[in-house]
């Protein structure tokens, strides 16, 4: 796998706010129920861009796997917030603009089947935009600011969004196999608590249901 923290399995603390790894959970828990081998290169804060060269080197060494899991977006579609609350009437791009993002991505995927190994593209859960606001306006004196350049604040969902469905159609367009996770977390009744209190990290239950999500299309697959 290559992705981000969602993949790392990278949860916050609700009392305390800190970051740590659950072992055992998500996908690498799933795998290891199915018997399958599983090698995690996912990092704290990782864009397409990072992921992509992180993946070139592995691909380098000779890394040796039927399949990869591609997990990017949450980090790309970011934006860089203390710049936003100092000058909100100017131009902030994400740190990854959208067509940048679905060029690079779409690059991934090819790097993975020049090699013979079979790519698997993953959706983005989804944030809860109201504890995402609270957490990026954590700083005094910067939530007014940031609301007023947002428009309001389920533009977080929306911005997000857009990149869950760039990935979804890229899975189409290139006929590559989806773990749609984004749908099974909001098929959930209060998919809220599947978040963490920063509201984009899965929490310990958001990371089960991305694990059986694995696990169902790995059913699927021996099924086919």
């Amino acid at each position: 796998m290559w992705g981000d923290s969602v993949l790392k399995g990278v949860v916050q603390d609700a009392l305390t706010r800190k970051y740590s790894v659950v072992s055992g959970a998500g996908i690498g828990g799933a795998a290891a129920d199915l018997g399958i081998s599983l090698i995690n290169r996912s990092h704290f804060g990782f864009t397409v861009s990072r992921g992509k060269e992180a993946l070139k080197k592995d691909l380098s060494r000779g890394i040796d796997c039927e399949a990869a899991i591609l997990e990017y977006g949450g980090n790309d579609c970011d934006f860089d917030w203390a710049a936003i609350a100092k000058s909100p009437n100017d131009q902030h791009l994400p740190n990854t603009p959208l067509e940048q993002f679905i060029a690079e991505l779409r690059e991934l995927v090819e790097m993975v089947q020049k090699r013979g190994i079979r790519p698997i593209l993953m959706s983005l859960p989804p944030l809860v935009p109201e504890r995402y606001f609270r957490h990026i306006t954590a700083p005094a004196g910067t939530a007014d600011t940031i609301e007023t350049w947002l428009g309001d604040v389920g533009y977080l969902y929306r911005w997000h969004e857009l990149y869950s469905n760039a990935i979804v159609r890229l899975a189409g367009e290139l006929d590559v196999l989806l773990l749609d996770v984004r749908s099974a977390f909001l098929g959930q009744r209060g998919y809220q608590r599947l978040l963490c209190e920063d509201g984009i990290h899965p929490s310990a239950q958001g990371q089960s249901v991305i694990g059986r999500v694995f696990a169902e299309l790995m059913h699927r697959l021996t099924l086919a």
